[in-house]
């Protein structure tokens, strides 16, 4: 740093993110509430770039309460004999790794292929079974995948918490969820006649119960009975859950260009035609971390709805959006590739890099579109106020080794921050860039 420059470093604690392929988290199955804890504890040692399961030593104390250790040691015993053997109803996954919505067929699979308690060590040595490997590793190259927060999932105490958590957590970025009756309780893991002709008991005994459980959680939902006359034929639930932040790529410079960002330019166009937040978070899932459609895809359909100016489309951005969803045009779009003529003036399908400026470096580029991001998610936890005073004046200079610095024009502003913004830029930090990130402050003083 330069003369009259201060720097100062803030870690923030890194939050533990476990996966499972969508096939998995909407298969018939259940666990018992133990049985869960213990298996986040496995999922929790699983890394995104595992090729194979390897054997884990889980400490008893981890998934259990040893406040009484005789019966809990007791408890594991028990639980392990009855586990070890347990199989798993999944449904198949093709050879894409894409899930068939029509037409889908399940097999029995063991879930571990060793399941032991050390005597005189308090531990369970776990591997699972190869045979669950396309469901837990290297969910990237499918893209059909959920992850949840491992703090969450080990607060719940109910297994049916664990199920659903999983199951909204899947729709966490469109905040609602449906289910038809019979649909629900299958994926719970119940019987074909559990509760079928018992609505009122499935409302109060599981979901009213598993309501509680979640509202301490970043699920906390609310939810309303569809009936066809009298009779209950379905459950949509809501809520409003923080996005979780992507997977860590090799360097976290990579994450934030490669893996998270849609071009600002387009952002603020989808913006524009009425496209929430929430919306746009689903296509930048979709065209960055699990490739359903590139970016050009969406520029491509936003283009179109330019040219139907005479159509008569009540809602601009709801048509975009599901055109984009639903990749009705991309036929269309990749024939247009093809095409030797030349591209129409405007955007060809992908942001042009502005001309007759000096290119920004990587690192500028990640800090730039990056804290373009965190004011986005500060804005919606502090309102516009505290952001044009106090945060819009940082400018933010570099991303690189896991670092963010910013530029901070006064030593007035900084103090504010410090002292008034901390538990905030750690939340926005964390969703945008991914755990573990640190924060820098470059600080030009004034000269007496």
């Amino acid at each position: 740093m330069t003369d009259g420059t201060q720097t100062l470093t803030i870690g923030f604690p890194t939050e533990e993110i476990v996966r499972q392929h969508n096939a998995m988290i909407n298969s018939p199955f259940n666990l018992a509430s133990t049985e869960w804890r213990l298996f986040t504890c496995i999922l929790a040692r699983i890394r995104p770039t595992d090729t194979e399961f390897a054997v884990h030593v889980i400490p008893v104390s981890e998934f259990m309460d040893l406040s009484s250790s005789n019966w809990a040691y007791e408890y594991v015993r028990d639980m392990k004999s009855s586990l070890a053997g347990r199989t798993l109803q999944l449904e198949i996954i093709p050879e894409t790794g894409k899930r068939s919505k029509s037409g889908r067929t399940h097999r029995d699979i063991p879930l571990f292929s060793l399941l032991d308690y050390v005597e005189g060590k308090g531990c369970i040595e776990a591997q699972l079974n190869h045979q669950v490997m396309p469901y837990l590793l290297e969910l990237t190259r499918g893209g059909q995948f959920t992850r949840s927060v491992v703090q969450e999932l080990k607060s719940l105490k109910s297994s049916y918490a664990h199920k659903l958590y999983w199951l909204l957590s899947e729709y966490r970025f469109r905040g609602e969820r449906t289910f038809t009756y019979n649909d629900l309780r299958y994926r719970l893991g119940m019987s074909e006649n559990e509760y079928a002709d018992r609505f009122n008991n499935f409302k109060a005994r599981i979901i009213d119960k598993v309501q509680l459980e979640l509202a301490r959680t970043d699920l906390a939902f609310t939810y309303q009975v569809l009936r066809t006359g009298k009779k209950p034929t379905g459950i949509v639930f809501r809520y409003s859950a923080r996005p979780l932040p992507l997977d860590p790529a090799p360097s976290a410079t990579e994450t934030v260009l490669e893996a998270d960002i849609l071009p600002t330019e387009l952002v603020e166009q989808l913006r524009a035609i009425g496209i929430s937040q929430d919306s746009i978070a689903e296509l930048t899932r979709d065209a960055c971390e699990t490739k359903r459609y590139p970016v050009g895809y969406i520029w491509y359909v936003l283009n179109k709805s330019r040219q139907n100016v005479k159509a008569k489309i009540k809602s601009v951005g709801g048509w975009v959006f599901k055109l984009v969803r639903n990749r009705s045009l991309l036929d269309e779009y990749e024939r247009s590739l093809e095409a030797p003529a030349a591209a129409p003036a405007g955007r060809p399908g992908a942001a042009a890099a502005p001309t007759g400026k000096k290119a920004a470096s990587p690192a500028e580029v990640a800090a730039q579109q990056g804290w373009r991001k965190c004011l986005a998610v500060l804005e919606q936890l502090l309102g516009a106020q505290s952001i044009t005073t106090w945060l819009k004046p940082l400018q933010p200079l570099s991303f690189q080794h896991g670092v963010l610095e910013l530029g901070v024009p006064d030593q007035r502003i900084y103090e504010h921050i410090e002292a008034t913004y901390v538990a905030e830029l750690a939340e926005a930090l964390n969703q945008v860039f991914g755990p573990g990130v640190k924060l820098a402050y470059s600080v030009t003083l004034a000269r007496a």
